[in-house]
């Protein structure tokens, strides 16, 4: 039995979910929907000189919506699936609208044919889409619209980044939790990233691979201390006597109130970029913390951040900060004697 568990952690494929191949699919039907209904109903026509959308205008308009939340969920992260509903619901109004309402009714045909095309090339792109893991090392294959793949073995992992937390809010029905939680593996010149959320996989998977990556992300940081003088992991820079900390909190994270994510729907038309470009200028600005290695008392987790206690506390997103994870094995190495150990002379 053990034999077999070691055999399945050695080697795993993860699909992915479900979520983006029915969007793909309503897209799809959508379009061919509006090519048929605009040869069964009323053909375009212009009313007191406006344009009337038609049917197939409709139809087109729904299946681009649909596409653009599809593509949009790989890109949200650390919302509630309620927060990812009010901004993919908004932004595939955007792009339904003006199709419905600014196209001109003699393109609806053509419209509704490109959308029927979209969504299925998006669900053949989806569904050919998997992440393979073995012994030798982490691949991510992808079979349309051709055959592609990249690897990154075992012994050339340099960074894993993570953010395995969970998120708590209250709605109607109470306090509630999410877990939102994914790593991004770099090295060999290019990064996978496998969360479950958009793939088939549980937390204990990502716990497996992490532990596994743990040694070569390690020694790699080390290498590059030794070589560099330094090694720069997001907001942190680790030097061999101190640490440079950029963009840290004094506070740990909060409960998110359900109204949060309506009103992230509601900025999703723009508001929010600009909103987040102010905020990272003047975090940028901000001069770094250097903190002696001797200085810091602990290192632990909470709440998906990396807490930093030396004086104080200094709480830094997990998901921003490479090998955050293994800060408190990267903290003890630097602070045993050089050369580092395991790493020659």
């Amino acid at each position: 039995m053990g034999n077999d568990s070691t055999e399945a952690n050695a080697c795993a494929r993860f699909h992915r979910r479900s979520r983006g191949f029915i969007l793909a699919i309503i897209a799809t039907l959508a379009g061919i929907a509006g090519v048929l209904l605009h040869f069964l109903g009323p053909p375009p026509h212009e009313i007191s000189n406006k344009l009337q959308p038609s049917i197939a205008q409709i139809c087109a308009g729904a299946g681009a919506g649909c596409i653009w939340a599809a593509i949009l969920l790989n890109f949200l992260w650390g919302l509630t699936s309620q927060g990812r509903y009010f901004v993919t619901f908004f932004t595939a109004m955007l792009v339904a609208l003006p199709i419905v309402f600014a196209l001109p009714p003699r393109f609806g045909i053509a419209a509704a044919i490109v959308v029927a095309l979209g969504g299925l090339a998006l669900f053949l792109y989806e569904f050919g889409l998997s992440i393979e893991i073995s012994s030798r090392g982490i691949r991510r294959l992808r079979r349309f619209p051709l055959k592609a793949s990249r690897e990154i073995p075992w012994d050339r992992v340099e960074s894993a980044c993570t953010d395995l937390r969970k998120i708590t809010f209250y709605g109607a029905g109470g306090r509630l939790v999410e877990s939102e939680n994914r790593v991004i593996f770099a090295g060999n010149g290019t990064n996978i990233a496998l969360n479950t959320t958009r793939y088939d996989a549980v937390i204990e998977d990502l716990h497996v691979q992490i532990k596994r990556a743990q040694p070569f992300a390690i020694a790699a940081t080390l290498r590059r201390i030794k070589s560099d003088g330094s090694a720069r992991l997001g907001p942190v820079e680790l030097r061999r006597d101190a640490l440079y900390i950029k963009r840290f909190s004094s506070r740990r994270r909060r409960d998110i109130p359900p109204f949060v994510h309506i009103l992230a729907g509601l900025l999703t038309f723009g508001l929010w970029i600009i909103g987040y470009a102010m905020i990272a200028v003047v975090r940028i600005a901000k001069r770094p913390v250097r903190v002696p290695l001797d200085k810091i008392a602990n290192a632990t987790f909470e709440k998906g951040s990396l807490v930093i206690v030396a004086g104080r506390k200094m709480y830094l997103p997990l998901r921003r900060v490479p090998n955050g994870i293994y800060f408190p094995e990267l903290l003890a190495a630097l602070r045993k004697a050089t050369p580092f150990p395991g790493l020659g002379e």
